[in-house]
């Protein structure tokens, strides 16, 4: 004991302190390398004869095959339709054998319906077709189709007469097949026979005048 006092006394402390620090180090780093390393466990192995045998398979196949065998002896559905007959084969056509036509099938007779006993027979009414107004001889339709203004501000009407079944324009004071053109408005143009009476020429309706102006 004295010796190592006295080595002790003799030796270098700041070697003996690094020393400490070294080995206390040393010592840590083995610490935690042992508490976090993984521990290998080994299960002892089971005794002989205690071998779990292997899993039961799910089944599917013996519940199918019951499920089949319950649908065959079930009975059968009457809400599902027959099942249409297979149709015979036809014997393939030779070279030599003659097609033989076939007779179209009869349409079935139509039912009448009920509703058509209660309802009575009609016969149709053929309606002719509207004609357009035809003048009277010695007399022309006129027929106002509304009024146009020219780029100098004078007001025009469009006139159709049933000689040419044409339109014209037709300015106030122009005369046509005996009458003569008074005031234009868009519903209606004002028409001067020869007699001084006026007429107004509806938007739209013809009106006969006589080719002399003498009457309408």
């Amino acid at each position: 004991m004295e010796n190592f006092w006295k080595w002790l006394m003799r030796a270098n402390a700041r070697a003996v302190f690094l020393g400490s620090i070294v080995a206390l180090v040393c010592v840590g780093a083995w610490w935690t390398w042992k508490e976090l390393s993984p521990v290998a466990y080994r299960f002892p192995p089971p005794p002989p004869g205690s071998v779990a045998p292997p899993p039961a398979g799910l089944g599917v196949m013996a519940y199918l095959e019951q499920q089949a065998a319950l649908a065959a002896a079930a009975p059968p559905d009457p809400f599902r339709l027959p099942t249409p007959p297979a149709r015979p084969a036809v014997a393939p056509r030779r070279d030599g054998d003659v097609a033989r036509p076939t007779a179209p099938s009869p349409a079935p007779p139509e039912q009448p319906r009920a509703d058509d006993a209660a309802r009575p027979h009609r016969t149709p009414v053929a309606t002719a077709p509207a004609q357009p107004a035809r003048a009277k001889s010695g007399s022309v339709a006129l027929t106002y189709r509304g009024l146009f203004r020219r780029p100098d501000g004078r007001v025009v009407a469009l006139i159709e007469d049933s000689k040419s079944r044409s339109s014209e324009f037709y300015a106030a004071g122009d005369a046509l097949f005996g009458v003569q053109v008074g005031d234009i408005a868009e519903d209606h143009a004002e028409m001067i026979r020869a007699d001084g009476s006026s007429v107004d020429l509806q938007l739209g309706e013809p009106a006969s005048f006589r080719e002399d102006g003498n009457g309408r």
